[in-house]
């Protein structure tokens, strides 16, 4: 029964490590909320945020763009059937705290152009692994 407890409690405090000095070596992951609609006929974005966490916390981070690779957005409106590919570019790193921001400005959408809805989602590979979110749906609206 100890054993148990000790490893829920070690679980829950390595879920705020910046409470408890917990790392989970070589974790890391994707940060990201979708917008909750987009606005036609103004620009609009989607940004991401990376975080790696080194296996020695003396250890450096290395280069967050090699270790986060092929970074992808796969969108398309409500009019099309296929996904178009959009790469993702970076818009900031932070080595000393293993942060890398990266977004992808997105194509206007025209209030006549009759889109309903936008579609997409977000791929990545990081060291050897494949990683995809979940599929977004975005309502378009005028305001």
């Amino acid at each position: 029964m100890r054993n148990k407890f000790t490893a829920g409690l070690y679980f829950v405090l390595c879920l705020f490590p910046w409470i408890s000095g917990c790392y989970l070596p070589e974790g890391g992951g994707m940060f990201y909320g979708p917008p909750k609609k987009i606005i036609c006929d103004k620009p609009w974005e989607i940004t991401v945020k990376y975080v790696v966490i080194p296996a020695d916390p003396k250890e450096k981070y290395g280069k967050l763009s090699e270790r986060y690779r092929d970074v992808t957005i796969h969108i398309r409106d409500s009019l099309n059937g296929n996904f178009l590919a959009v790469p993702m570019v970076i818009e900031s790193v932070n080595p000393e705290i293993g942060e890398m921001r990266m977004k992808a400005d997105m194509k206007l959408i025209p209030c006549d152009s009759g889109v309903e809805y936008v579609e997409y989602y977000i791929d990545n590979i990081f060291g050897p692994n494949y990683n995809r979110t979940k599929l977004y749906k975005i309502p378009v609206s005028k305001d």
